[in-house]
């Protein structure tokens, strides 16, 4: 993920560690965590990560947010310090607040401006939303995989990864393994954005074009959508 400021941030992870490209790219460094598989909070240094997946920076508060995959928990890094926003580190999907909640296997996360987290609970095939204060609901899709349009808990994903906030506040998730991207509105109500959902490489109109396993997605600053379409090895 970029800051404002030309920061580039990344997880390494096969390293278990967050690192960090300066503004000019000119050098690469270590951000956090000590390279050691396992679960650890505390400073940048020593806390430890397990395989950690993606990224997400929030601006006004200076705070970025890492889906630590391995770990089953969101963790947060801010101040030199790391701590863990929410997930107790058992792999199964609940609701609840900070430790309390669980996740199982999450890949993707996205911040909104208003420091709303959401999670691609890849494992769970959900979407989970977070508060600033760790309150963890789930936004759409259940711990069944399939392809289902609809609202809420109706709604069914499978794999979904990386996902982006949108400007209306939505978001737009690379359903991996359903071949599409989703739609999933503040009120969870989940839509095809684009993709036929048969595996494949096809440009063309949203609805009839192919994709084959989508892995992440990004708003370049026009508002062009840039897809990793991971198994067609190509940037969409």
């Amino acid at each position: 993920d970029r800051a404002v400021d030309g920061r580039l941030f990344l997880a390494d992870r096969a390293n278990h560690r967050i690192r960090l490209r300066n503004a000019a790219g000119t050098t690469l460094s270590t951000y956090a965590g000590s390279g050691t598989a396992g679960f650890l909070d505390g400073t940048t240094t020593s806390a430890r990560f397990n395989y950690p997946h993606d990224v997400a920076w929030h601006g006004p508060s200076a705070t970025l947010y890492v889906a630590d995959r391995n770990n089953h928990r969101i963790r947060r890094i801010a101040g030199g310090k790391v701590t863990t926003l929410a997930g107790s580190g058992s792999a199964s999907l609940l609701n609840g607040k900070g430790i309390a909640a669980r996740f199982y296997y999450p890949e993707g996360i996205a911040v909104a401006p208003s420091g709303v987290v959401y999670v691609g609970d890849t494992s769970n095939h959900a979407i989970r939303r977070i508060t600033s204060a760790g309150v963890v609901t789930t936004l759409a899709g259940t711990n069944t995989a399939g392809f289902i349009n609809g609202s809420g808990a109706a709604a069914r994903f499978s794999s979904p990864r990386g996902l982006v906030v949108l400007g209306d506040g939505s978001v737009l998730v690379a359903d991996s393994s359903n071949h599409r991207l989703r739609r999933v509105t503040t009120a969870g109500v989940v839509s095809v954005f684009a993709g036929s959902g048969t595996a494949g490489f096809l440009n063309g109109g949203l609805t009839s074009a192919r994709f084959n396993y989508p892995y992440d997605v990004a708003v370049a600053p026009g508002g062009t959508i840039v897809v990793a379409d991971s198994s067609n090895y190509r940037v969409r």
